[in-house]
């Protein structure tokens, strides 16, 4: 009887030990929104194709891809099987640290450099682009503000 409880509790150990992993993806798959990440803690092994946590995907859709040799964070379904989960996010650390170090900001950077920036603090929207700006509008663009600089 005690082997049997010791032997449950060593399984269920494993099991939780296992549920959460951080990896570096080695293949993204953009039509299906998947990766194949590689665990660096296991022997380099490879996961089968996963798919990524979006905010979301049915009437609404955001679409964020992941680069190859980023790191992720994988959550496993509690089977004890190393092929039922997904990848819930990335993370920064000291080779990759944050944009912006301000918790009043908001801020997407492009690989480009590219940025939007949201800083509540200031009620402030900053875009940068170091590209073209395309605006498409099916009826009509209003624009309101007590002064507008254009500038060459």
């Amino acid at each position: 009887m005690l082997d049997e409880i010791l032997q449950t509790i060593f399984q269920t150990e494993n099991i939780l030990k296992n549920l959460v992993k951080v990896a570096v993806v080695k293949t993204y798959k953009p039509e299906t929104h998947t990766a194949i990440v590689q665990f660096k803690d296991h022997d380099e092994i490879l996961s089968k194709e996963l798919p990524i946590l979006t905010p979301f995907t049915q009437n609404n859709k955001a679409y964020f891809p992941l680069a190859e040799n980023q790191k992720v964070i994988v959550l496993f379904l509690p089977t004890g099987e190393n092929t039922d989960g997904f990848i819930i996010g990335t993370l920064f650390d000291k080779d990759n640290p944050p944009p912006v170090k301000d918790k009043n900001k908001f801020s997407i950077t492009f690989e480009d450099g590219t940025t939007f920036e949201y800083d509540k603090a200031n009620h402030k929207l900053y875009i940068h682009s170091v590209g073209d700006i395309e605006i498409i509008s099916d009826t009509h663009i209003t624009m309101k503000a007590p002064r507008i600089d254009l500038n060459p």
